[in-house]
C-alpha cells in the first residue's frame, strides 16, 4: 500500500502541470524531487540491510539520484517540447529555477560526507571504493549543470564547473585512501602522504590543462587555473603536517618512522617532481610568460627549499643514508656546496642566467654559515627535553655531537669562510665583501686566542682589537664617498682609538718596564700615524699619533722615576721638554707666517 500510495501521489503532482494556480505554488517540480528521495530512502529501509550498508547504499543511491535529476534537467529544451506537445500551460519562470541547485547542493553534502567515512571506515576495499564512486556521481551531476561551457558563462556555470573539478580532486583523493590498509601502522600518515600525492597529481594535470588551451575566456580554463593554485597552497600545508607527524613519531630506536618504504619513496619522489617543477618554472615557463625576475627568483629558492626538505625526509626514514665519512666532515661539506654556488652563481652570470645566479649566490653566502651556528647551538644537543618532546629532532642533533671537538677546526671554518667571501669579493669586484673576508677571517683568529690561555683578551688585548681598528679604517677609506664629513671622521676615530687603547691597554696590563717589546710596538705604531697624517693630511692620524706617542714616552719615564727610584731621569725629561719649549717658541717668533700658514692648513685636513 505504501509503494501505491506514492504512485497515486507522484500521479496527482503530475497532474497539477496542467493547473495555472498549483504552478504559482511551485508544483510539481520540487515535491516530485522530494518524493523521489522519500522513495529511495523507503525502498533502502524495506531492503533489511544493516545501519553501516544502509549508509553506504543511501550515499551511492542519492549521488545517482542526484545524476539522475541533473540529466534530467539537461534535457530542459526537449521537456519544453514534449510540454507544449500536451498542451500544459507555460510557466513564468522554469519549473527548476529557485529550489534546484540549493536542493543538489543540498545532497552533495550529505554525500560527500558519507563518502569519506565509506573510504575510511569499512574492511573491504571494494567497500571502501564506494565512496569514490559516489563522489564520481556526484560530479557527473555537476558536469551535466555546466557542460557545455556557454560563451558568455554566469556565476551559476562557474560556481558548477568549480564544484564538478573540485569533486573529482576528493574523489582522486579517496581512491587512495580507499586502497590503504586500515590495519596499516600510523594509517594517518599514510593517509597525509597519499593526499599530498592526489593534490600534487591534480593540481599538475590542472595546470597543464590551463597552460594548453588558449587565453580566450573559458570558465573550464579558468576553473583549472583556480583550482591548480588551490590544490598547490593546500599541498604546501599538507607537506608540512607530514613532517611534522614524522618528527613525532620518529622512533629513536629504529632510527626511522613507522612510514612503509612505498610512501617514502614516494614523497621524495614527489618533492623530486616538484624541485624539477619549479626550475622548470624559473628557466623556462616563467620566461614564456612574462614573470618578474623575483617571482622567477621565488621558484628557484623554492626549488631549494624543497632540495632541503627532501634530505630531512630521507634522514628520517633512511638510517643509513648518510656515509660516515660525509656525515663526521659535513662542516666542510656545507662549505663546498657554499664554493659550489659561488662558482656556479659566477659561471650562470657570465652566460646571461641571472635568474639562476642570484639565488644559488646567496645560497652559497649562506650554506658555510651554518656549521658556524652549529658551533654556537652545540649545547643544545644535550637538551634532552628537547630529544623527548620531538624525537625527529634527534638525527639532526646528531649533527651537532659530530662537530670536532677541537677548536682547530673550528677556526679553520672560520678562515675558510673568509676565503669564500673574499672568492666572492673578486667575483663582484666589492670592496664590501673585502671587508666582511676580513672580518670573518679575524674572528678565526679569535678562536684561537679565546682557546689558548696566554693569548686570552684580559691578558693581550691588543693582538684582538688591532686587526677590528685596521678594518675600520679601511672600511672608512672604501666608502669615504657614501659617508658624510661627521660619519666618516667618526669611524676614523673610532679605529684608531681601538688600535691605540689596546696596544696601550697590552702594555700596562703586561705592566711598564716587563716588557720591552710592547712599548716599542706602541711607539711605532704611534709613529706610524704621525707619519699617515701627514701624507694622508688626516688630523685624527696625526693628533692621536702624537697623543699615544706622548703616553709611551711619558710612561717609559715615569717607570725610570718612580718605579726604579732614578730621580734623575725628572731633570732630564724637564730640560730636554723646557728646550723644545724654547725652540717650538723661537720657531714661531722667526716664522710666523710659516708657522700660521701651516696651522690655516691643519684646520683643512680631514
Amino acid at each position: 500500500m505504501v509503494w501505491w500510495a506514492m504512485l497515486t501521489t507522484a500521479a496527482a503532482l503530475a497532474v497539477c502541470a496542467w493547473d495555472p494556480e498549483a504552478q504559482a505554488w511551485g508544483l510539481p517540480a520540487a515535491p516530485l524531487y522530494v518524493l523521489g528521495v522519500s522513495a529511495l530512502a523507503l525502498g533502502l529501509h524495506q531492503m533489511g540491510l544493516s545501519a553501516r550498508m544502509l549508509a553506504w547504499s543511501a550515499a551511492l543511491g542519492l549521488a545517482a539520484y542526484a545524476l539522475g535529476w541533473s540529466v534530467l534537467a539537461r534535457q530542459g529544451p526537449r521537456c519544453s517540447r514534449i510540454a507544449r506537445t500536451l498542451r500544459i500551460p507555460p510557466r513564468v519562470q522554469g519549473w527548476l529555477d529557485g529550489w534546484f541547485l540549493p536542493s543538489q547542493a543540498l545532497l552533495a553534502v550529505l554525500v560527500l560526507g558519507f563518502s569519506v567515512w565509506m573510504c575510511l571506515d569499512f574492511n573491504s576495499a571494494w567497500l571502501r571504493l564506494g565512496g569514490p564512486l559516489a563522489l564520481v556521481l556526484l560530479a557527473g551531476a555537476c558536469l551535466a549543470t555546466c557542460y557545455p561551457a556557454r560563451a558568455h558563462a554566469d556565476g551559476k556555470n562557474r560556481i558548477a564547473v568549480l564544484a564538478t573539478l573540485t569533486l573529482l580532486v576528493v574523489a582522486v583523493v579517496e581512491i587512495g585512501w580507499a586502497l590503504l590498509d586500515p590495519q596499516t601502522a600510523a594509517p594517518w600518515l599514510h593517509r597525509h602522504v597519499l593526499l599530498l600525492a592526489g593534490l600534487i597529481l591534480c593540481g599538475s594535470a590542472c595546470f597543464g590543462i590551463a597552460l594548453s588551451k588558449s587565453s580566450a575566456a573559458n570558465p573550464w580554463i579558468d576553473g583549472c587555473r583556480q583550482i591548480s593554485f588551490s590544490c598547490f597552497g593546500m599541498a604546501a600545508a599538507v607537506l608540512g603536517l607530514v613532517l611534522i607527524e614524522e618528527f613525532l613519531l620518529y622512533d629513536p630506536a629504529a632510527r626511522t618512522t613507522p612510514m612503509a618504504w612505498p610512501a617514502v619513496a614516494l614523497v621524495a619522489g614527489l618533492l623530486a617532481a616538484l624541485v624539477a617543477g619549479a626550475l622548470w618554472l624559473a628557466l623556462s615557463l616563467g620566461s614564456h610568460l612574462e614573470w618578474t625576475a623575483r617571482r622567477r627568483h621565488a621558484c628557484v629558492w623554492t626549488a631549494e627549499g624543497l632540495v632541503a626538505l627532501l634530505f630531512v625526509h630521507l634522514r628520517l626514514n633512511l638510517p643509513d643514508i648518510n656515509l660516515t665519512y660525509f656525515g663526521e666532515r659535513w662542516p666542510f661539506v656545507m662549505l663546498t656546496l657554499g664554493f659550489a654556488g659561488i662558482g656556479f652563481a659566477h659561471w650562470f652570470r657570465k652566460r646571461g642566467l641571472d635568474v639562476l645566479a642570484l639565488p644559488l649566490e646567496r645560497t652559497g653566502i649562506v650554506l658555510p654559515l651554518v656549521p658556524l651556528a652549529a658551533y654556537l647551538l652545540r649545547p643544545l644537543a644535550s637538551f634532552h627535553a628537547l630529544r623527548e618532546a620531538l624525537p625527529g629532532v634527534q638525527p639532526l642533533l646528531r649533527y651537532l655531537d659530530r662537530l670536532s671537538p677541537h677548536y682547530g677546526q673550528h677556526a679553520l671554518l672560520w678562515f675558510l669562510v673568509g676565503g669564500l667571501f673574499a672568492l666572492l669579493a673578486v667575483f663582484k669586484r666589492s670592496a664590501g665583501w673585502s671587508l666582511v673576508a676580513a672580518l670573518t677571517a679575524n674572528f678565526g683568529l679569535w678562536v684561537i686566542f679565546a682557546n689558548t690561555e696566554a693569548l686570552a683578551f684580559l691578558v693581550h688585548p691588543q693582538i684582538w682589537l688591532v686587526p677590528v681598528g685596521v678594518i675600520l679604517l679601511a672600511a672608512e677609506n672604501l666608502y669615504r664617498e657614501r659617508l658624510s664629513d661627521s660619519q666618516a671622521q667618526a669611524v676614523r676615530y673610532l679605529g684608531l682609538l681601538t688600535i691605540f687603547l689596546s696596544s696601550s691597554a697590552d702594555m700596562f696590563i703586561t705592566g711598564v718596564g716587563q716588557s720591552v717589546l710592547l712599548p716599542i710596538v706602541l711607539a711605532l705604531l704611534a709613529i706610524a700615524g704621525v707619519l699617515l697624517g701627514i701624507l694622508l693630511r688626516v688630523r685624527a692620524f696625526l693628533l692621536q699619533g702624537v697623543a699615544f706617542l706622548f703616553l709611551v714616552v711619558f710612561a717609559q719615564i715615569w717607570h725610570a722615576a718612580v718605579d726604579r727610584g732614578q730621580t734623575w731621569v725628572w731633570w732630564a725629561s724637564g730640560i730636554v721638554l723646557g728646550a723644545a719649549i724654547l725652540s717650538l717658541f723661537g720657531l714661531f717668533e722667526k716664522r710666523r707666517n710659516d708657522v700660521l700658514r701651516a696651522l690655516k692648513g691643519f684646520r683643512q685636513w680631514r
